[in-house]
């Protein structure tokens, strides 16, 4: 196995991008891919902000993906399960205000 490439890089199971649009069966075989994973921290370290906005002005962990093993929605709990992943503490998101 390559440890340089993620293993979900060839992986068809389209739960990786929208678990919201499939079946339990695949959120659970995506997850248990994600267990022997050698970049899973490396990927929840980039999940913690992969919804933050171009202009930094919105900070937000993933949301409908699953990334390290976690089904991400955007949430403080995705956060949290994603920083105990990375082993690091939970970011603080920044909220944009309405104008």
């Amino acid at each position: 196995m390559e440890t340089n490439k993620p293993v979900c890089r060839k992986a068809r199971n389209r739960a990786f991008i929208a678990p919201t649009a499939v079946r339990d069966y695949s959120i659970r075989a995506a997850v248990k891919l994600c267990e022997y994973c050698p970049l899973k921290r490396r990927c929840a370290l980039d999940a913690l902000h992969s919804g933050d906005s171009l202009d930094g002005s919105v900070t937000s962990p993933a949301n409908d993906v699953i990334a390290a093993g976690v089904v991400c929605v955007g949430d403080e709990a995705t956060a949290e399960a994603l920083a105990a992943v990375a082993g690091v503490d939970v970011p603080k998101y920044r909220v944009s205000s309405a104008r």
